[in-house]
């Protein structure tokens, strides 16, 4: 709680401090995943939603925040994000240009086939991790 009094005036206020706590990802409409602080492995060429998860949570983002930078910048509670390039990249949200936020590490790959395990013994697939 803040007060402040001026001559015969007096006004009392809250400042709630929000914080950026999680990033999550959004698969292909699926529920949200915490990636916060992971390597993921996405595809070339596929768009992938991410959010912001706040603390307080019943608390409002401030008018242009979070903020995101590196893999994709912008401002917004979510981004979507077509991955171009093959390689590793690094996306950060922050809530305003304070403070250290949250980050996800982001490994970018060529699709590839997926070999029939019955004819080559194997199956490749990708995935997290």
């Amino acid at each position: 709680m803040i007060a402040a009094a001026c001559a015969n005036s007096y006004a009392e206020g809250q400042i709630t401090i929000v914080a950026v706590t999680a990033i999550e990802i959004n698969y292909s409409g699926s529920s949200w995943d915490d990636v916060t602080d992971e390597t993921i492995v996405v595809l070339k060429g596929t768009k992938y939603d991410f959010k912001a998860i706040k603390t307080p949570a019943g608390a409002s983002w401030p008018s242009d925040a979070p903020v995101w930078s590196g893999a994709a910048s912008g401002t917004g509670e979510t981004i979507n994000v077509t991955f171009a390039t093959v390689g590793s990249q690094t996306l950060t949200a922050k809530c305003c240009s304070g403070g250290t936020g949250k980050q996800v590490t982001i490994k970018t790959v060529e699709p590839g086939p997926v070999k029939n395990m019955t004819s080559t013994g194997y199956l490749t697939r990708f995935g997290s991790g």
